[in-house]
């Protein structure tokens, strides 16, 4: 079995997510999408930590994206780590997103 990796967020990637999450929240006027999503990426970050090399090779030699429906977790991997450095709604308009 692989050795679970620690995963740490980048303040981007926090600050990336409860921004989406927040849209959610006003958009629907509650928070039943916004707790699902958050759940599911959780989940998926989760599995993550145990295979690091699940997401998908970017350009950049040192990045990876992992796509969960319509949002894109960028990461670096270490030994010991998994470093979420963005997360990104693949529907806004397109800009240097790593």
């Amino acid at each position: 079995m692989a050795k679970r990796k620690k995963v740490i967020w980048s303040d981007k990637a926090r600050q990336d997510l409860l921004e989406i999450l927040d849209f959610y929240n006003h958009r629907n006027g509650n928070i039943r999408y916004s707790s699902m999503l958050f759940k599911k990426i959780l989940k998926d970050i989760s599995l993550l930590s145990a295979h690091a090399f699940l997401g998908k090779q970017t350009d950049h030699e040192d990045i990876r994206v992992l796509i969960i429906w319509e949002y894109l977790i960028f990461y670096e991997t270490n030994p010991d780590t998994i470093f979420i450095t963005n997360v990104w709604d693949s529907r806004r308009k397109p800009e240097k997103s790593y």
